[in-house]
């Protein structure tokens, strides 16, 4: 499900979110909103906001990460006929709370098919997928700080 940005005021209509104001459930899609629905921070209306492309956090090297990127980077290897995800490293943990989370984990194909997705993951566990037959590659999003785009690590 995609975010919506109000031009207005730059709030963030974010479906992995409840909407308590306007009692609007997680996992509500923008589409599936009322049309007469408003923004919470500015009440511009629905048609005020556009969808919001997120870019894509792409860390280079894996020895000079920071450690806002070592705590959100999808980190991952394949093991036998799985993909096996964490988001976490021994020593950067990620800390989640009500607004803070990470939305989903999701492995896309070269075609950037989504091939599968888990949606709100337990983080503290590795993530599995499916080892697929063709090219991949893993994403992560986090409510605050966007997209970030997997670093395979090797096996030795």
């Amino acid at each position: 499900m995609l975010k919506y940005l109000c031009t207005n005021c730059r709030y963030i209509y974010n479906p992995y979110l409840w909407d308590e104001e306007q009692e609007i459930e997680v996992w509500t899609d923008f589409s599936s909103i009322s049309e007469d629905w408003y923004c919470p921070v500015c009440s511009w209306l629905k048609d005020d906001f556009i969808e919001l492309i997120e870019q894509i956090n792409i860390p280079w090297e894996i020895d000079e990460l920071l450690p806002q990127e070592e705590q959100h980077t999808p980190f991952y290897r394949e093991e036998w006929n799985k993909v096996l995800v964490k988001i976490w490293t021994e020593y950067e943990q990620f800390v989640q709370d009500d607004v803070h989370f990470v939305e989903y984990i999701w492995i896309y194909d070269e075609y950037w098919e989504e091939i599968d997705i888990k949606e709100f993951p337990d983080i503290d566990e590795e993530i599995e997928f499916d080892l697929p037959n063709e090219d991949y590659e893993i994403r992560a999003s986090c409510t605050l700080h966007g997209v970030w785009k997997g670093i395979k690590i090797e096996q030795s």
